[in-house]
């Protein structure tokens, strides 16, 4: 599989929790990915998805445009999204700034619209660290007979390579949970300030 398509199947991966995904654009549009219908409120936003792994040129947003012109006025989408692996520069964002429906993102901005953890992490450390009841002042770390300090060992693993599944599992009530929530936020915390 080349990397475009990769990239593409990477994409259309993230946005299928979203909603539905269609990779039947249209006769003569090309490059246009997919489409996304997301419902929301009753209502369906239809997005043509763009993959570019190249930097975003005026031709490519030209090309963007006519294409989404086309869709729109055979009423097939409400809007445009132009998704890259990086974050466009000020440049490109300037070619795409006169366009009010065609937009950009990053494929890591995607992903944080898609699973943004950020406002549970940031409960997590103010439930661990920052309130008076806080649970940092109740913790006892927790022994596993074979392995030591679990804590220390879950750190481990976050940090390693590997990517091979853990498992922690005890009775109701031993700190199993208390423990991995410990490791998040200390793994965490930095994102954080």
């Amino acid at each position: 599989m080349n990397e475009k398509r990769r990239f593409e199947d990477e994409i259309a991966s993230l946005l299928r929790d979203q909603g539905d995904i269609s990779t039947e654009i249209a006769p003569g549009i090309e490059r246009a990915v997919m489409t996304v219908s997301v419902r929301s409120l009753g209502h369906a936003r239809r997005t043509a998805v763009f993959c570019l792994e190249q930097p975003i040129t005026s031709e490519y947003v030209r090309h963007v445009e006519s294409a989404f012109t086309l869709l729109q006025k055979r009423s097939a989408v409400d809007e445009a999204l132009i998704v890259t692996p990086n974050p466009a520069t000020t440049e490109e964002l300037s070619l795409i700034g006169d366009l009010p429906l065609i937009r950009h993102m990053a494929r890591g901005d995607l992903l944080a619209s898609v699973i943004d953890f950020r406002p549970y992490m940031r409960s997590l450390i103010t439930a661990w660290d920052e309130r008076p009841d806080a649970l940092s002042h109740y913790y006892i770390p927790l022994v596993a007979i074979e392995h030591g300090d679990l804590e220390t060992k879950v750190m481990q693993w976050i940090t390693a390579e590997d990517s091979s599944p853990i498992a922690i599992l005890g009775s109701y009530g031993n700190g199993e949970e208390c423990v991995l929530g410990k490791a998040s936020t200390r793994s965490g915390r930095p994102c954080f300030g």
